[in-house]
Protein backbone atom coordinates (compact mmCIF):
# COMPACT_ATOMS: atom_id res chain seq x y z
CA UNK A 1 0.00 0.00 0.00
CA UNK A 2 1.06 3.40 -1.13
CA UNK A 3 -0.13 6.89 -0.50
CA UNK A 4 -0.96 7.89 -4.37
CA UNK A 5 1.40 11.40 -3.71
CA UNK A 6 4.84 12.24 -4.60
CA UNK A 7 6.38 10.59 -1.13
CA UNK A 8 5.36 7.01 -1.75
CA UNK A 9 5.82 4.35 1.69
CA UNK A 10 5.88 1.18 0.72
CA UNK A 11 4.26 -1.22 2.66
CA UNK A 12 2.20 1.53 4.56
CA UNK A 13 -0.70 -0.95 5.62
CA UNK A 14 1.74 -3.53 7.53
CA UNK A 15 4.38 -0.70 8.32
CA UNK A 16 1.80 1.31 10.64
CA UNK A 17 -0.44 -1.28 11.29
CA UNK A 18 2.79 -3.20 13.41
CA UNK A 19 4.39 0.23 14.22
CA UNK A 20 1.13 1.11 16.02
CA UNK A 21 0.60 -2.04 17.50
CA UNK A 22 3.57 -2.12 19.08
CA UNK A 23 3.69 1.30 20.73
CA UNK A 24 0.69 0.29 22.05
CA UNK A 25 1.90 -2.71 23.65
CA UNK A 26 4.89 -0.24 24.67
CA UNK A 27 2.56 1.97 26.02
CA UNK A 28 0.70 -0.76 28.43
CA UNK A 29 3.88 -1.97 29.35
CA UNK A 30 5.67 1.82 30.37
CA UNK A 31 2.31 3.59 31.30
CA UNK A 32 2.05 5.36 27.82
CA UNK A 33 -0.56 6.04 26.34
CA UNK A 34 0.31 6.39 22.96
CA UNK A 35 3.58 5.92 20.84
CA UNK A 36 5.10 7.37 17.40
CA UNK A 37 4.59 5.84 14.02
CA UNK A 38 6.69 5.18 11.45
CA UNK A 39 6.15 6.48 8.04
CA UNK A 40 9.78 6.02 6.49
CA UNK A 41 10.41 6.82 3.19
CA UNK A 42 11.28 9.38 0.75
CA UNK A 43 9.27 12.15 1.96
CA UNK A 44 9.17 15.46 0.25
CA UNK A 45 7.82 18.03 2.52
CA UNK A 46 5.96 20.57 1.78
CA UNK A 47 7.19 24.11 2.67
CA UNK A 48 5.96 27.86 3.27
CA UNK A 49 7.28 30.53 1.04
CA UNK A 50 9.62 33.34 1.89
CA UNK A 51 6.53 35.93 1.66
CA UNK A 52 4.42 34.09 3.16
CA UNK A 53 6.77 33.20 6.30
CA UNK A 54 7.13 37.38 6.83
CA UNK A 55 3.37 37.15 7.58
CA UNK A 56 3.53 35.35 10.54
CA UNK A 57 3.19 37.03 14.17
CA UNK A 58 1.92 36.18 17.05
CA UNK A 59 -1.32 38.31 18.14
CA UNK A 60 -0.96 40.31 21.33
CA UNK A 61 -3.59 40.29 23.98
CA UNK A 62 -5.62 42.76 24.28
CA UNK A 63 -5.32 43.69 27.75
CA UNK A 64 -2.01 42.19 29.07
CA UNK A 65 -1.52 41.80 32.72
CA UNK A 66 1.61 42.01 34.34
CA UNK A 67 3.07 39.93 36.05
CA UNK A 68 0.86 36.71 34.49
CA UNK A 69 2.19 33.70 32.55
CA UNK A 70 2.70 34.79 29.02
CA UNK A 71 1.16 31.68 26.56
CA UNK A 72 2.28 31.57 22.99
CA UNK A 73 -0.03 29.23 21.02
CA UNK A 74 0.39 28.00 18.07
CA UNK A 75 -1.98 26.05 15.53
CA UNK A 76 -2.15 24.69 12.39
CA UNK A 77 -4.94 26.97 11.77
CA UNK A 78 -7.38 29.32 13.55
CA UNK A 79 -10.37 30.19 11.74
CA UNK A 80 -12.07 26.48 10.24
CA UNK A 81 -14.62 24.98 11.17
CA UNK A 82 -12.39 22.42 13.05
CA UNK A 83 -9.59 25.14 14.68
CA UNK A 84 -12.00 27.96 15.72
CA UNK A 85 -13.19 26.08 18.47
CA UNK A 86 -9.83 24.75 19.79
CA UNK A 87 -8.83 28.08 20.03
CA UNK A 88 -11.95 29.60 21.60
CA UNK A 89 -10.88 26.94 24.67
CA UNK A 90 -7.76 28.79 24.13
CA UNK A 91 -9.11 32.04 24.76
CA UNK A 92 -11.49 31.28 27.42
CA UNK A 93 -9.27 29.34 29.56
CA UNK A 94 -6.74 32.78 29.29
CA UNK A 95 -9.59 34.85 30.87
CA UNK A 96 -10.66 32.41 33.30
CA UNK A 97 -6.94 31.78 34.24
CA UNK A 98 -5.47 35.32 34.08
CA UNK A 99 -3.03 34.33 31.45
CA UNK A 100 -1.53 36.51 28.51
CA UNK A 101 -2.64 34.51 24.91
CA UNK A 102 -0.40 35.37 22.38
CA UNK A 103 -1.87 33.63 19.08
CA UNK A 104 -0.21 32.64 15.83
CA UNK A 105 -1.70 34.29 12.81
CA UNK A 106 -0.39 35.70 9.67
CA UNK A 107 -1.81 32.56 7.55
CA UNK A 108 -5.16 30.61 7.11
CA UNK A 109 -2.82 27.08 7.62
CA UNK A 110 0.37 27.71 9.14
CA UNK A 111 2.57 24.34 8.20
CA UNK A 112 5.54 22.70 9.42
CA UNK A 113 7.89 25.55 8.60
CA UNK A 114 5.86 28.31 9.33
CA UNK A 115 5.19 27.00 13.11
CA UNK A 116 9.57 26.43 13.93
CA UNK A 117 9.68 30.21 12.79
CA UNK A 118 6.96 30.85 15.47
CA UNK A 119 8.68 28.39 18.14
CA UNK A 120 11.92 30.27 17.39
CA UNK A 121 10.46 33.23 18.24
CA UNK A 122 8.50 32.65 21.03
CA UNK A 123 11.92 31.40 22.50
CA UNK A 124 13.83 34.64 21.78
CA UNK A 125 10.44 36.56 22.78
CA UNK A 126 10.45 34.44 26.75
CA UNK A 127 7.47 33.52 26.50
CA UNK A 128 6.55 31.18 29.73
CA UNK A 129 5.02 28.47 28.33
CA UNK A 130 4.03 27.21 24.72
CA UNK A 131 0.75 25.45 23.48
CA UNK A 132 1.65 24.24 19.66
CA UNK A 133 -0.40 21.54 17.66
CA UNK A 134 2.57 20.42 15.19
CA UNK A 135 1.78 20.08 11.97
CA UNK A 136 4.67 17.52 11.45
CA UNK A 137 5.37 14.71 14.01
CA UNK A 138 9.27 14.89 13.23
CA UNK A 139 10.60 18.13 11.87
CA UNK A 140 9.65 20.36 15.15
CA UNK A 141 11.44 18.10 17.74
CA UNK A 142 14.34 20.09 17.46
CA UNK A 143 12.81 23.51 18.18
CA UNK A 144 10.52 21.58 21.34
CA UNK A 145 14.24 20.23 22.78
CA UNK A 146 15.30 23.80 22.82
CA UNK A 147 12.41 25.21 24.40
CA UNK A 148 12.31 22.25 26.97
CA UNK A 149 16.08 23.24 27.76
CA UNK A 150 15.39 26.88 27.95
CA UNK A 151 12.89 25.46 31.08
CA UNK A 152 9.86 26.49 29.05
CA UNK A 153 6.64 23.87 29.17
CA UNK A 154 5.84 22.65 26.05
CA UNK A 155 2.06 21.47 25.64
CA UNK A 156 0.93 19.81 22.32
CA UNK A 157 -2.77 19.55 21.84
CA UNK A 158 -3.99 17.59 18.84
CA UNK A 159 -1.41 16.03 17.45
CA UNK A 160 1.77 14.33 19.46
CA UNK A 161 5.23 14.29 17.97
CA UNK A 162 8.23 11.71 17.77
CA UNK A 163 10.24 13.15 20.47
CA UNK A 164 10.13 12.98 24.80
CA UNK A 165 10.98 16.88 25.59
CA UNK A 166 7.40 17.87 25.42
CA UNK A 167 5.21 18.34 29.01
CA UNK A 168 2.11 16.73 27.99
CA UNK A 169 -0.12 15.77 25.01
CA UNK A 170 -4.07 16.87 24.95
CA UNK A 171 -5.57 14.66 22.10
CA UNK A 172 -7.99 12.15 20.88
CA UNK A 173 -6.50 8.99 21.33
CA UNK A 174 -6.22 8.44 17.39
CA UNK A 175 -5.58 4.66 17.64
CA UNK A 176 -8.91 3.87 19.27
CA UNK A 177 -10.58 6.46 17.20
CA UNK A 178 -9.76 4.65 13.81
CA UNK A 179 -10.85 1.42 15.92
CA UNK A 180 -14.42 2.91 16.46
CA UNK A 181 -14.64 4.43 12.97
CA UNK A 182 -13.91 0.99 11.20
CA UNK A 183 -16.71 -0.62 13.77
CA UNK A 184 -19.38 1.78 12.94
CA UNK A 185 -18.59 1.94 9.29
CA UNK A 186 -18.84 -2.31 9.35
CA UNK A 187 -21.98 -1.77 11.54
CA UNK A 188 -23.57 0.57 9.01
CA UNK A 189 -22.79 -1.57 6.10
CA UNK A 190 -23.83 -5.30 7.61
CA UNK A 191 -27.32 -3.30 8.80
CA UNK A 192 -27.41 -2.19 4.98
CA UNK A 193 -27.81 -5.33 3.58
CA UNK A 194 -24.24 -5.45 1.91
CA UNK A 195 -23.52 -9.12 1.52
CA UNK A 196 -20.36 -10.49 3.59
CA UNK A 197 -19.63 -12.10 -0.16
CA UNK A 198 -20.19 -9.17 -1.94
CA UNK A 199 -16.99 -8.06 -3.61
CA UNK A 200 -16.39 -4.13 -1.94
CA UNK A 201 -13.59 -1.69 -2.30
CA UNK A 202 -13.40 0.74 0.88
CA UNK A 203 -11.64 3.51 -0.18
CA UNK A 204 -9.27 5.36 2.57
CA UNK A 205 -8.52 9.62 1.86
CA UNK A 206 -6.94 11.95 4.15
CA UNK A 207 -5.65 15.28 3.81
CA UNK A 208 -2.01 14.87 5.40
CA UNK A 209 -0.37 12.26 5.35
CA UNK A 210 3.09 13.34 7.20
CA UNK A 211 0.40 13.67 10.68
CA UNK A 212 1.25 11.01 12.87
CA UNK A 213 -2.87 12.06 14.20
CA UNK A 214 -3.62 10.80 10.30
CA UNK A 215 -1.53 7.57 10.61
CA UNK A 216 -2.78 6.81 13.94
CA UNK A 217 -6.40 6.88 12.47
CA UNK A 218 -5.64 4.52 9.46
CA UNK A 219 -3.97 2.17 11.91
CA UNK A 220 -6.33 1.99 14.13
CA UNK A 221 -9.46 1.34 11.59
CA UNK A 222 -7.01 -1.15 9.39
CA UNK A 223 -6.33 -3.07 12.65
CA UNK A 224 -10.06 -3.62 13.23
CA UNK A 225 -11.10 -3.63 9.76
CA UNK A 226 -8.53 -6.71 8.86
CA UNK A 227 -9.69 -8.93 11.82
CA UNK A 228 -13.24 -7.53 11.75
CA UNK A 229 -14.54 -7.36 8.53
CA UNK A 230 -15.29 -10.18 5.28
CA UNK A 231 -12.40 -11.37 3.68
CA UNK A 232 -14.54 -9.72 0.25
CA UNK A 233 -14.33 -6.43 1.73
CA UNK A 234 -11.29 -4.85 1.05
CA UNK A 235 -9.47 -1.35 1.55
CA UNK A 236 -8.02 -0.08 -1.42
CA UNK A 237 -4.30 -0.32 -2.35
CA UNK A 238 -2.97 3.03 -2.52
CA UNK A 239 -4.40 6.00 0.48
CA UNK A 240 -5.08 8.68 -1.37
CA UNK A 241 -3.72 12.52 0.06
CA UNK A 242 -5.77 15.83 -0.67
CA UNK A 243 -3.29 18.22 1.00
CA UNK A 244 -5.78 19.38 3.33
CA UNK A 245 -8.02 20.56 0.68
CA UNK A 246 -12.10 20.18 0.45
CA UNK A 247 -12.42 20.64 -3.31
CA UNK A 248 -9.79 18.20 -4.12
CA UNK A 249 -11.18 15.65 -1.62
CA UNK A 250 -14.36 15.60 -3.64
CA UNK A 251 -12.70 15.69 -7.34
CA UNK A 252 -11.07 12.93 -5.76
CA UNK A 253 -13.47 10.51 -4.42
CA UNK A 254 -15.46 11.48 -7.65
CA UNK A 255 -12.70 10.14 -9.91
CA UNK A 256 -12.06 7.40 -7.68
CA UNK A 257 -15.76 5.81 -8.01
CA UNK A 258 -15.63 6.36 -12.25
CA UNK A 259 -12.17 4.24 -11.89
CA UNK A 260 -13.36 1.55 -9.44
CA UNK A 261 -16.88 0.48 -9.85
CA UNK A 262 -16.31 -1.95 -6.70
CA UNK A 263 -16.10 1.03 -4.24
CA UNK A 264 -19.55 1.17 -1.59
CA UNK A 265 -17.33 2.88 1.09
CA UNK A 266 -14.96 5.48 2.04
CA UNK A 267 -12.91 6.03 5.16
CA UNK A 268 -11.85 9.80 5.29
CA UNK A 269 -9.21 10.11 8.11
CA UNK A 270 -9.35 14.08 9.07
CA UNK A 271 -11.48 17.59 8.32
CA UNK A 272 -10.69 18.09 4.83
CA UNK A 273 -10.95 14.62 3.62
CA UNK A 274 -14.59 14.21 5.31
CA UNK A 275 -15.93 17.36 4.61
CA UNK A 276 -15.00 16.49 0.64
CA UNK A 277 -16.56 13.11 0.33
CA UNK A 278 -19.79 14.18 2.09
CA UNK A 279 -19.77 17.09 -0.62
CA UNK A 280 -19.51 14.13 -3.38
CA UNK A 281 -22.42 12.03 -2.40
CA UNK A 282 -24.37 14.95 -1.60
CA UNK A 283 -23.64 16.80 -5.16
CA UNK A 284 -24.40 13.51 -6.95
CA UNK A 285 -26.82 12.33 -4.10
CA UNK A 286 -24.87 9.29 -3.74
CA UNK A 287 -27.22 7.55 -0.98
CA UNK A 288 -25.67 3.98 -2.01
CA UNK A 289 -22.55 4.80 -0.37
CA UNK A 290 -21.04 4.81 3.10
CA UNK A 291 -18.89 6.95 4.65
CA UNK A 292 -16.90 6.94 8.35
CA UNK A 293 -15.57 10.25 8.84
CA UNK A 294 -13.67 12.91 11.61
CA UNK A 295 -14.75 16.31 12.73
CA UNK A 296 -17.47 18.07 11.40
CA UNK A 297 -18.53 20.73 9.03
CA UNK A 298 -21.46 22.67 7.46
CA UNK A 299 -21.76 19.29 4.51
CA UNK A 300 -21.08 16.95 7.38
CA UNK A 301 -23.63 18.30 9.56
CA UNK A 302 -26.09 18.53 5.92
CA UNK A 303 -25.49 15.32 5.44
CA UNK A 304 -26.25 13.09 8.43
CA UNK A 305 -29.09 15.37 9.32
CA UNK A 306 -30.52 13.23 6.02
CA UNK A 307 -31.65 9.71 7.27
CA UNK A 308 -31.34 8.63 3.49
CA UNK A 309 -27.25 8.95 3.78
CA UNK A 310 -25.27 5.96 5.29
CA UNK A 311 -22.80 8.42 7.64
CA UNK A 312 -20.98 8.67 10.71
CA UNK A 313 -18.54 11.50 11.99
CA UNK A 314 -16.04 11.00 14.93
CA UNK A 315 -16.21 14.64 16.32
CA UNK A 316 -13.01 15.36 19.06
CA UNK A 317 -13.03 17.58 21.89
CA UNK A 318 -10.90 20.07 20.53
CA UNK A 319 -12.68 22.71 23.23
CA UNK A 320 -11.16 21.17 26.07
CA UNK A 321 -7.99 20.20 24.27
CA UNK A 322 -7.43 24.13 24.21
CA UNK A 323 -8.51 24.75 27.41
CA UNK A 324 -6.77 22.49 29.67
CA UNK A 325 -3.87 23.36 27.64
CA UNK A 326 -4.06 26.64 28.91
CA UNK A 327 -4.65 25.42 32.59
CA UNK A 328 -1.69 23.04 32.58
CA UNK A 329 0.73 25.54 30.76
CA UNK A 330 -0.46 28.35 33.97
CA UNK A 331 -0.14 25.46 36.39
CA UNK A 332 3.93 24.53 34.93
CA UNK A 333 5.27 27.70 34.91
CA UNK A 334 3.99 28.18 38.65
CA UNK A 335 5.69 24.88 39.23
CA UNK A 336 3.36 22.21 39.09
CA UNK A 337 3.90 18.79 37.51
CA UNK A 338 1.56 17.37 34.93
CA UNK A 339 -0.09 14.26 36.15
CA UNK A 340 0.22 12.23 32.69
CA UNK A 341 2.40 12.29 29.41
CA UNK A 342 -0.84 11.84 27.20
CA UNK A 343 -4.38 12.93 27.88
CA UNK A 344 -7.34 11.66 25.89
CA UNK A 345 -9.60 13.94 25.37
CA UNK A 346 -12.28 11.30 24.00
CA UNK A 347 -14.52 11.33 20.87
CA UNK A 348 -18.12 11.46 20.19
CA UNK A 349 -19.65 9.47 16.95
CA UNK A 350 -22.18 11.21 15.36
CA UNK A 351 -25.50 9.80 13.19
CA UNK A 352 -28.60 10.42 12.05
CA UNK A 353 -29.98 8.67 15.38
CA UNK A 354 -28.54 10.44 17.86
CA UNK A 355 -27.96 13.79 16.49
CA UNK A 356 -30.39 15.90 18.64
CA UNK A 357 -30.08 13.55 21.82
CA UNK A 358 -29.34 16.72 23.83
CA UNK A 359 -26.20 14.92 25.30
CA UNK A 360 -24.69 15.12 21.63
CA UNK A 361 -26.13 18.98 21.15
CA UNK A 362 -23.39 19.98 24.15
CA UNK A 363 -20.48 18.53 22.26
CA UNK A 364 -22.27 19.93 19.50
CA UNK A 365 -21.96 23.59 20.71
CA UNK A 366 -18.65 24.16 20.09
CA UNK A 367 -19.37 24.03 16.59
CA UNK A 368 -20.69 27.94 16.22
CA UNK A 369 -23.00 26.95 13.01
CA UNK A 370 -24.78 24.38 14.41
CA UNK A 371 -28.77 25.24 15.21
Amino acid sequence: MTFKTNFPVKNLKRIIFAACMAAALLALLSGCSIGSVDTSGEVTHTVTSKSDLSRLKFSEPNNIIPGAPDIYVILKSYNTTYWKPLADGVSRAGIDCGCNIYMSTGLNYIKWDGQKKLLEKALSDGADAVILAPEDSSELNESIDKLHEAGIPVILVDTCVNADSYDVCYMTDNLKAGQNAARELYTMMKAGGVSEYEVVTVSLIVGNSESQTVNERLAGFLSYWNEHAPKAWMTSDEIEVVNEEEKFAAETAGALLQNDPNIRAFFAADEASGAGVTRMMLDGERKDLYLACFDYSPTIKTIISDPDYNVISILQNQYNMGYEGVETAKSLVYGGKATAKFVDTDTLTLRYSNITEGNNLQEIAQYKDFK
